[in-house]
């Protein structure tokens, strides 16, 4: 499932969007007469990863239910890592090659990337830099490899 080109600007689709990142001291400390004037000065949302996770995995849930991602295909295969590699090509369009193991299920426009759903027997997996998130438990498959 890819998100629909007129979305990206939607608020719940930004914050979706939105990696986590830790403050970083030293550079407040750099930049400021004091790190409790610096952080008083800006606007400053104070997650944890765990509760970045569930935000984002809730976000995604209520993305899929208003329908802000379009399914672009249903791949058969054995893993979340075959079914990514097979939508996804930085070097041409997965869509235009004929496959038997994709099916088009719509207009697709661009390879599968970060932060786009994979349902893999009906659960969502928001893709990440570095695995698969279950939307449903929340937990990481890491691909090591």
């Amino acid at each position: 499932m890819h998100l629909n080109d007129s979305s990206t600007l939607q608020p719940d689709v930004v914050t979706f969007r939105k990696p986590y990142r830790e403050i970083d001291h030293s550079v407040v400390n750099f930049y400021s007469i004091t790190k409790e004037q610096a952080l008083n000065s800006v606007e400053v949302e104070r997650l944890t990863v765990e509760d970045h996770v569930k935000n984002k995995c809730e976000l995604a849930l209520k993305l899929i239910s208003e329908g802000v991602f379009k399914e672009v295909a249903t791949v058969t295969c054995s893993d979340h890592v075959q079914a990514y590699k097979l939508v996804s090509n930085i070097n041409g369009r997965w869509y235009t090659t004929p496959n038997k193991n994709i099916k088009l299920a719509g207009e697709a426009s661009r390879t599968t990337t970060t932060d786009d759903i994979i349902v893999i027997e009906g659960v969502p997996h928001i893709i990440s830099a570095f695995g698969f998130l279950n939307v449903e438990t929340s937990e990481y498959f890491i691909v090591k490899k």
